[in-house]
């Protein structure tokens, strides 16, 4: 018997590469079964989902969940049931100082599943921006260290690079966000904006799987 039966959705499922219209059996929160023409006599509850989208849950890969911690952070879970999101990653909400606090606060009671990139900045997102401006908040060695006790949370790093942020320096907030995720083996997210530094200046810096966010603001300049 299935609590629940999903009929006539389009499946769509990247991990399979399944696209199709097809019914969906659930039981105790877990698919039971995926195929057309599933009986309706043997659940306790048939939904018409035709002309609807049926997914795995979807993955936002920039988020600010640290709500009431710092600037930008919102709460997931009242979006989580209506967007269909269950994976939610943190982009630089945290850095080196404050990385416990994200995973005591946010990750670790969430019943969503809630990674992080950290910031190269060990002040993370306190502030609008400027996160940057004291180059001693940067410190790569720190950040590993605190990767490395939050590895399954940790997946990434972040650096927000554009003029606001950066300060003064440039490139090299970048340059040690870089380093960071080279020693982490893991990618880098870029947020580009006001210039400079440009995109021009930036992307050489970068290599394959790392992200640059933002591209679709229309502030960047040189995206084509």
């Amino acid at each position: 018997m299935w609590d629940l039966l999903l009929r006539g959705g389009r499946v769509i499922d990247p991990a399979s590469g399944r696209d199709e219209t097809a019914d969906v059996a659930v039981r105790a929160g877990r698919i039971a079964a995926v195929a057309a023409g599933l009986p309706g006599s043997r659940a306790a509850l048939t939904v018409d989902v035709s002309g609807r989208l049926v997914l795995p849950g979807l993955v936002d890969a920039h988020t600010h969940v640290w709500h009431g911690a710092t600037y930008w952070g919102l709460d997931p879970e009242p979006l989580a049931w209506r967007t269909g999101v269950t994976t939610w990653v943190d982009a630089g909400s945290a850095g080196a100082y404050a990385m416990e606090g994200l995973r005591r606060a946010v990750a670790d009671p969430s019943p969503l599943r809630v990674h992080a990139l950290i910031n190269v900045s060990g002040l993370g997102l306190v502030g609008r921006t400027g996160e940057h401006h004291v180059l001693e908040n940067l410190d790569v060695d720190a950040a590993a260290a605190v990767a490395a006790q939050h590895g399954d949370l940790v997946r990434g790093v972040k650096a927000r690079i554009d003029r606001h942020t950066v300060g003064e320096h440039g490139l090299e907030p970048l340059r040690r966000a870089v380093e960071l995720a080279r020693r982490l083996e893991r990618p880098l997210m870029a947020h580009i904006g006001y210039g400079p530094p440009d995109l021009a200046d930036i992307a050489p810096l970068l290599t394959e799987g790392d992200i640059l966010t933002h591209c679709a603001t229309g502030v960047a300049a040189g995206l084509v």
